[in-house]
């Protein structure tokens, strides 16, 4: 691995491709992508912002990057052509603290902090669905299939099935009332399980 000489002292976000080859590192606004063998910039940074990102992800084929910003926008970049995919998104409350790809990388679900659940078309910029929760949501993860988004906060779990918007959401026995749960796990059959907790 080749050693990394940064313009700036400060960064708010990186995150590695699904290959390992390269990771993209956000400084005040700018986006670069990294070789990590090389250590130097690969190809054009991705400008376009004009406040410090909060948070990146990268879509499960790499071919796609989401940034989330503390004005509750999210930009979709392009990897390969170095831009803006589209217009920001802008329905959340709040500024975007995680984002998480579903497997076939067209819909995006963000963790903005105002207690909402929104499930976005990266191809379209439209908003499918929306989850209201009760209370402060930690990132939200899609099962391995897809087909289900697991949720939680403090005190409590839920699954919900990403195709049917009428079936209620499975709540999960493991969220008792006495922990605070920090990292979950959805299975393809919309099970659910804390991988870590602590008390309250």
């Amino acid at each position: 691995m080749g050693n990394f000489q940064l313009d700036s002292t400060w960064g708010t976000s990186a995150v590695f491709s699904p290959d390992r080859k390269s990771f993209v590192f956000e400084d005040e606004g700018t986006i670069q992508v990294w070789n990590v063998n090389t250590g130097e910039p690969d190809g054009e940074s991705m400008e376009g912002h004009t406040i410090e990102n909060n948070r990146l992800s990268s879509s499960p084929d790499g071919q796609y990057l989401a940034s989330g910003l503390s004005d509750r926008t999210i930009m979709i970049w392009d990897i390969n052509k170095r831009r803006a995919k589209a217009e920001p998104f802008r329905k959340h409350a709040k500024g975007v603290e995680a984002l998480e790809f579903s497997p076939n990388r067209n819909n995006i679900v963000p963790n903005s902090g105002d207690g909402s659940i929104l499930v976005w078309s990266v191809p379209t910029g439209e908003v499918l669905r929306k989850i209201q929760c009760k209370g402060g949501v930690n990132p939200a993860k899609y099962s391995s299939n897809g087909l289900f988004i697991l949720a939680g906060g403090q005190w409590w779990m839920r699954t919900w099935d990403v195709a049917d918007d009428t079936t209620a959401p499975k709540v999960c026995p493991a969220a008792d009332s006495s922990r605070q749960h920090h990292g979950m796990a959805a299975s393809d059959y919309g099970m659910c399980s804390p991988l870590n907790s602590s008390k309250s």
